[in-house]
């Protein structure tokens, strides 16, 4: 049997998409795909083909936030996040997200409304903590004494 990475399949699915691409399970794995190599840009496009055909989808609406995210696009990632929290009210990532995003969009106040959904979703997640502290502070243009 050949060993097959993820580089050498996106190479085939990429053949097989140009032979019929509205198939959606090739968009959900190339998707997937680029996303695992971190090439967020790239499943953004695989992403988004796949929520033409299935609006409704928490999970990929997810994965298009987040990377959209991590590509620099924080409008966009904000966008599908706050879409993501009207799909699935109680998956925190959506509002994570949303605090992530608006923090980068130097959006304090946002970040701070969002980051505090997500302690009251999961009270045990450090990170949402920890970001609610420097969103307080930054709301407040308060610089700690540590950061002088």
């Amino acid at each position: 049997m050949v060993k097959r990475d993820d580089k050498t399949a996106k190479v085939d699915f990429l053949r097989v998409l140009k032979m019929d691409s509205n198939y959606q399970k090739i968009n959900n794995i190339l998707g997937n795909i680029y996303y695992r190599l971190a090439i967020y840009d790239s499943a953004v496009i695989f992403f988004t083909k796949v929520l033409q055909a299935d609006q409704g989808s928490a999970d990929y609406t997810y994965l298009r936030a987040d990377s959209r995210f991590e590509s620099g696009d924080f409008k966009g990632a904000l966008d599908d996040a706050i879409r993501l929290m009207s799909l699935d009210p109680d998956n925190d990532k959506a509002p994570w997200i949303a605090g992530l995003a608006s923090w980068e969009l130097n959006n304090y106040s946002g970040a701070l409304n969002y980051f505090t959904l997500c302690i009251a979703m999961d009270s045990t997640n450090a990170n949402y903590f920890g970001f609610e502290v420097w969103s307080m502070i930054r709301c407040k243009n308060i610089r700690p004494a540590c950061m002088t």
